[in-house]
């Protein structure tokens, strides 16, 4: 990987921390939120598992956000774990779940509305509101119909006809392995030793440097939330580098007033003002 395209501080760690990061990285798997983060993160990576799952080689990821944090002024604001821009118009986030304990469906509901709020610009004609695809990746079979893909539609009851409102929902799990390349994919999510497979060659070079590099094992401890998975230094860059990047997608979408800029993140008229003022000559960015 190339050490420009990092977006983390590294910390100051010593040799023994660096060991103990490293060995604490040994034990995480993609089927854990953090690790997944760090890892579709990249473009290439983050393309390359849409591509898998929508069996579609000729999809395009424009830009990729993760840990995405999607701010509502009414009520519940929501985090996705990967929020990809594609080079057709669309979005589509992915959402980690592992246990079945909560009502998954309606928060692949919730979390498409906001992202399509979000998304939005004001006076938009409906015809030209994005579609938002939502991908959930779980370790259960959510419909328990042994398959390891399920694809949702919105249909006319009583009828064969499906409906296209731009919102398409997409599970896939680790449970059933079916001997897709899906199915192949999906089963080193739950494998800790999980490095190198060529049949996913950018899902297994970020694997392999976060795994097997000092310097990735610096960056995985950088990142928002380590501390809570037992490595050794704190998280506040990360929470200062989500802080920015929200505040950022809210001036540019142009559809909130600093007010509720505020509100939202709750920060300063001056914060804004800096922000905004980093921004300027910046393209606008949807995700």
């Amino acid at each position: 990987m190339d050490e420009k395209e990092l977006v983390v501080e590294k910390p100051v760690l010593t040799e023994n921390d660096r060991e103990k990061i490293q060995e604490k990285g040994k034990e995480i798997k993609l089927l854990d939120d953090l690790f997944f983060n760090i890892v579709y993160q990249d473009k290439d990576a983050a393309e390359e598992l849409l591509r898998v799952i929508f069996d579609d080689d000729m999809l395009k990821v424009t830009n990729v956000v993760a840990q995405d944090s999607i701010p509502n002024l009414y009520g519940r604001s929501v985090r996705i774990d990967v929020s990809c821009s594609m080079e057709d118009g669309s979005e589509r986030i992915v959402e980690i779940h592992r246990r079945n304990d909560e009502d998954y469906m309606r928060r692949m509901r919730y979390d498409s509305a906001c992202v399509t709020a979000l998304y939005t610009p004001k006076s938009t004609e409906f015809k030209d509101v994005i579609d938002v695809y939502a991908v959930y990746i779980s370790e259960f079979d959510p419909f328990k119909l042994a398959r390891t893909k399920y694809e949702v539609d919105s249909v006319v009851r009583d009828s064969d006809k499906v409906l296209d409102d731009g919102f398409y929902r997409v599970l896939v799990n680790t449970e059933v392995d079916d001997g897709t390349r899906l199915s192949r994919l999906l089963q080193h999510f739950r494998d800790p030793e999980f490095e190198e497979d060529s049949e996913f060659p950018c899902t297994s070079k970020i694997v392999k440097y976060f795994k097997t590099s000092k310097k990735g094992a610096e960056e995985m401890n950088a990142s928002q939330e380590i501390f809570d998975m037992g490595f050794v230094c704190g998280n506040e860059q990360g929470k200062d580098n989500q802080l920015n990047a929200t505040v950022d997608r809210m001036i540019q979408s142009g559809r909130f007033t600093d007010d509720d800029i505020i509100f939202t993140n709750n920060v300063t008229q001056e914060f804004v003002d800096e922000r905004r003022a980093a921004l300027k000559g910046k393209k606008l960015t949807t995700a």
